[in-house]
């Protein structure tokens, strides 16, 4: 992370509006194995060029309105200027805000953590739509764990996403299935999750009525 600025303070992105209202979403939505750390995306904090510590936080960045800005993650980066923030949704986009008192806040905007097992998806031209396509909630994973996302691309959005077969893990939640944005859909489920089998076969639609599924199984310990 490039060094800290000078005065004045520069305003950080709100948090964002209406969280109260839908905690669950936003805790299953950031949940994931991406990492933000020390040299990713931009380096180490620094104070006129050299390593200094200071307040690392991680906002979500996206074009839902009531989500934009929402403050994910603070941590205090060392003495040396390294840092490291993880269990992120590699499928999103953040806003990494390194802020030092007295200076301007420094902002890295739109970065998408390093993951393990997450591709972004190439958004094909509209002239030139990729065909439908579904990306499960397992992605990389053999345990359900706090938080399940699923991407839809291609075709012709808007999308609608439904359980055609077997059942999702349980929920205590009226609805399960979320329309987030650009594709990304949330399923809300109890957590942590009770040990079992669960299995079930999604269908995504697109606005031509092209489907596709994608059957999914789990056995959780």
């Amino acid at each position: 992370m490039r060094s800290v600025l000078t005065p004045p303070m520069h305003k950080t992105p709100s948090v964002g509006r209406g969280l109260h209202n839908a905690p669950f979403v936003l805790r299953r939505l950031v949940f994931g194995d991406g990492r933000l750390a020390g040299d990713f995306p931009d380096g180490i904090t620094k104070k006129e060029g050299v390593p200094h510590p200071a307040e690392v936080r991680v906002m979500l960045r996206t074009s839902a309105v009531e989500f934009d800005g929402a403050l994910v993650k603070t941590v205090r980066s060392a003495a040396d200027g390294t840092w490291e923030v993880t269990g992120l949704n590699p499928a999103l986009k953040y806003d990494v805000v390194s802020r030092l008192a007295g200076y301007n806040d420094l902002i890295l905007s739109q970065v998408r953590p390093q993951s393990p097992t997450y591709t972004p998806p190439v958004d094909p031209t509209p002239e030139t739509p990729g065909a439908l396509a579904i990306r499960g909630i397992m992605d990389g994973l053999t345990q359900l764990e706090d938080g399940a996302t699923v991407r839809v691309s291609g075709g012709v959005p808007p999308y609608t996403l439904q359980v055609i077969g077997g059942s999702l893990p349980p929920s205590s939640y009226g609805e399960q299935i979320f329309a987030f944005e650009n594709g990304l859909f949330i399923i809300a489920y109890d957590a942590p999750v009770a040990s079992g089998i669960y299995s079930w076969t999604l269908r995504a639609t697109d606005s031509e009525s092209n489907t596709v599924e994608l059957s999914e199984s789990v056995t959780q310990a």
